[in-house]
């Protein structure tokens, strides 16, 4: 929500539900994406110094739920900040409850909210699990992040203070993709040790989300993500995935 403040751009990455198969995808068209968005963040006065991503958006519910009918009467946390997600899910017939980030836990405790989409890692530092102790097993979305630096305060760090930093970015940014994968599943299994209970998919219940994933796009595209950045994913992941296809025997 806040690169996206910055601008719409970024939203491409993780506003478009169940578009995304697995990192590998992310990647690639990260490697095209990210510096499209460097670019823009650039001209608006930021400078981008690395990129990460927190995990796989998982729905954390108090009770419970399997299939996308299941939420209809559910009421669920939505950031504030994102106004177009907010619309695109009432639209679908569901109950946003905008709230910050603080306000999870004492939400659920109170029962102004009994969904969360959250990663997996957030959900253990935050203990959501606690109280909201069911999971679906389903990647909804990829969390993406960033470390951006104002221009003005890029311009005031000496030459080997941007270097410093700059190397320190490289570093950190290498060691997170190489443990985000490993970390996320020892997330889900550390809560599933203090009883968290993973809600497993059949076939049907998983063509129901994808189905309702995709009733999102036309409300995604154009409005959320930039129409551009939209058929630059679509194009991309159509083009891996023949890359992929072409590489099997």
């Amino acid at each position: 929500v806040g690169l996206s403040d910055i601008d719409p751009a970024v939203r491409g990455m993780q506003n478009m539900p169940m578009v995304f198969r697995s990192w590998d995808e992310v990647d690639y068209v990260g490697k095209v994406l990210r510096p499209h968005v460097e670019n823009i963040f650039a001209e608006k006065g930021y400078k981008t110094l690395l990129w990460t991503e927190a995990g796989w958006v998982r729905f954390f519910t108090t009770k419970p739920a399997s299939h996308p009918d299941d939420f209809k009467h559910r009421r669920l946390f939505a950031w504030a900040g994102d106004n177009n997600h907010v619309a695109m899910t009432r639209a679908l017939g569901y109950q946003p409850i905008v709230l910050e980030t603080e306000d999870i836990i004492p939400g659920l405790q109170t029962g102004l909210i009994d969904t969360v989409p959250v990663a997996a890692m957030w959900a253990l530092a935050t203990q959501i699990d606690r109280l909201a102790p069911y999971m679906i097993d389903l990647e909804w979305a990829p969390i993406v992040g960033a470390l951006v630096i104002t221009e003005k305060s890029w311009n005031k760090l000496s030459p080997a203070g941007q270097k410093a930093l700059i190397d320190a970015a490289k570093k950190a940014e290498k060691k997170l993709r190489i443990h985000q994968q490993q970390t996320e599943e020892q997330a889900v299994a550390e809560m599933v040790k203090r009883g968290l209970k993973v809600q497993r998919l059949n076939q049907e219940q998983r063509e129901a989300w994808q189905q309702l994933a995709n009733s999102a796009m036309p409300m995604i595209r154009g409005k959320s993500v930039p129409t551009e950045v939209f058929d630059d994913i679509m194009r991309l992941l159509s083009e891996y995935r023949g890359k992929q296809h072409a590489a099997t025997p």
